[in-house]
């Protein structure tokens, strides 16, 4: 089942979150044009200065995933920190339900 992580109307911050067996802590911050994040999982440096698009999960590569993030926008807007928790949410989605939006 989807999760919302809180995220709070500020240009820059951190969240951790454990699901499952993993610890994710994350950084969101804005940039020119939107905004980006850096992930730390179980540790772990995944991804760092990655941009955040509209719809498009966080991770980028399947096979690094143990289930995923987006951020859910509507009428493709750009990701803005004054929307957050608003009209703009930060979903997780775990691996089965990766698997039905893929169709896979």
């Amino acid at each position: 089942m989807s999760e919302i992580l809180e995220l709070r109307r500020i240009k820059s911050q951190r969240v951790s979150i454990r699901l499952g067996a993993n610890l994710y802590d994350f950084r969101v911050y804005s940039v020119p044009g939107g905004m980006a994040f850096d992930m730390i999982r179980d540790e772990v440096l995944m991804l760092s200065g990655f941009r955040i698009v509209p719809g498009t999960p966080l991770i980028p590569y399947q096979h690094l995933e143990s289930g995923n993030f987006m951020l859910i926008i509507p009428n493709d807007e750009l990701p803005d920190y004054n929307q957050f928790g608003l009209t703009q949410n930060l979903i997780y989605l775990s691996d089965a339900e990766l698997v039905a939006i893929r169709g896979v």
